[in-house]
């Protein structure tokens, strides 16, 4: 009986240990990312808005261009952001894609008609406070949305 009664008790204590914590953790929420849109299959978060409107602000500053008020580049941002989208999946469903090889080239070229090598291309880059991934992310959508052109026109050209 005694036995029964020190089980019972210890299964409470551990019932409030293990019950109480994941309610108290709650309480410490914290968000890490949130979802802005959903593009057809893929979404936009809230950390891939801030980085395109990161680097439309750093580009339009570069050029000298005008700088405009935070709800127009916000909305030039999710317009590029909902773009890149729609055509990365269309080329998807085209079965178009940019394999790392052709990548590599493409920046390679780049490299040399910069007349600097991709190491020092790499440097250049993560100077200017850009990561090497995202330039290639972007360059990787560059030759994806080069890609789409040449297949609607190719498509569309009637000879």
């Amino acid at each position: 009986m005694i036995t029964k009664v020190i089980f019972i008790c210890a299964l409470i204590i551990l019932q409030n240990i293990f019950f109480k914590n994941p309610v108290y953790a709650a309480l410490e929420y914290i968000e890490v990312d949130k979802i802005i849109a959903i593009v057809e299959t893929q979404t936009i978060t809230n950390s891939e808005l801030i980085k395109k409107k990161e680097s439309i602000s750093k580009a339009l500053s570069q050029k000298g261009d005008d700088i405009l008020s935070d709800i127009k580049i916000t909305k030039l941002s999710l317009d590029q952001l909902i773009t890149e989208k729609l055509v990365t999946e269309y080329a998807l469903m085209q079965g178009i894609n940019i394999n790392d090889e052709r990548l590599n080239n493409v920046i390679n070229n780049i490299a040399t008609s910069n007349n600097i090598s991709v190491e020092k291309l790499i440097k250049e880059i993560e100077r200017d406070g850009s990561s090497f991934f995202d330039f290639r992310e972007n360059i990787r959508i560059q030759l994806i949305f080069e890609q789409v052109k040449k297949r609607i026109i190719s498509a569309n050209m009637k000879i």
